[in-house]
């Protein structure tokens, strides 16, 4: 119906990968911070692959998947081993290969078999998932498109994924949509309300029942004015998560388009460990 087109309802399996995406891309924000001091993520993403910051772009895909993995474990405390093992496992593979150096052709090869076997456990979660857990389909999809980013030929899998993802991010944006115009009506609302009170207390001067009646034109008031505040919080939590989303894509698409630069990136070791690696290896 109309309705249902200008004021999409999002299930509890949307709803559950919009939070963890946005909380992962929460914390990519954070490490952009810490890096360039801004978290204009969009500006970061052209420059990523300028000198050490290719490095840089490891370590925001590392803080993506931690802050998805955490949101994902402290919404669902019971997730199963058919989904919880596969997570696991791609977090950390994902960690591991991302802190390492990748130097040659030998290297880049080993780190593509960790990441295949990562990918596999992912896929036949994802087959199991849509027979008995089809509510965590698309939260499967969120760790296959983080893997596969770095995997040579994965960018046509990983294009359909990410289409699935933007057409959630369109229909949670005209939700935003919805809310801000709803939130607009109740505005309206809200101005007839006060008019109504003033004619209330009119009313209640002739009919001597002032203080009673000024009670309830005010219930009404402060009623509107919470129902305006909670309409406004929801719309601009909506366009916060569908501009996350969006990103999301962004990001996974630039990673696999840069991987093998990214893999091969000199990571940032501690300045002890360094040493040590200078005094003992020579370089």
């Amino acid at each position: 119906m109309p309705i249902d087109e200008e004021n999409p309802e999002l299930n509890e399996s949307q709803s559950e990968v919009l939070n963890a995406v946005s909380i992962g891309m929460k914390e990519v924000a954070s490490e952009a911070a810490k890096q360039q001091g801004t978290e204009m993520l969009k500006l970061l993403l052209p420059a990523l692959l300028a000198g050490p910051l290719a490095a840089g772009s490891a370590a925001m895909v590392v803080a993506l998947i931690e802050g998805i993995f955490k949101e994902t474990k402290s919404t669902d405390r019971k997730l199963d081993k058919l989904l919880g093992e596969p997570f696991k496992t791609a977090r950390n593979t994902l960690k591991e290969i991302l802190s390492e150096e990748v130097r040659n052709d030998a290297e880049q090869a080993y780190a593509a078999r960790r990441l295949e076997g990562a990918a596999e456990r992912l896929a036949t979660a994802y087959s199991l998932a849509e027979e008995e857990r089809p509510e965590k389909r698309q939260l499967v999809l969120v760790y296959r498109c983080l893997v596969v980013a770095f995997l040579d030929g994965g960018g046509a899998a990983m294009r359909s994924w990410l289409e699935e993802f933007r057409e959630l991010a369109v229909v949670t944006r005209k939700k935003a949509d919805y809310l801000t115009a709803d939130a607009g009506r109740v505005e309206e609302h809200r101005k007839n309300a006060t008019e109504d009170a003033v004619k209330l207390y009119n009313i209640s001067k002739r009919l001597d029942q002032r203080h009673g009646l000024i009670g309830a034109s005010l219930d009404i008031e402060e009623a509107v004015r919470i129902d305006l505040d909670v309409t406004k919080v929801r719309a601009q939590k909506a366009a916060r998560l569908a501009t996350d989303l969006g990103d999301f894509c962004a990001l996974v698409e630039f990673v696999y388009e840069n991987r093998i630069t990214i893999l091969r990136s000199p990571k940032h070791r501690p300045l002890l460990a360094r040493i040590r690696h200078k005094l003992f290896m020579g370089s």
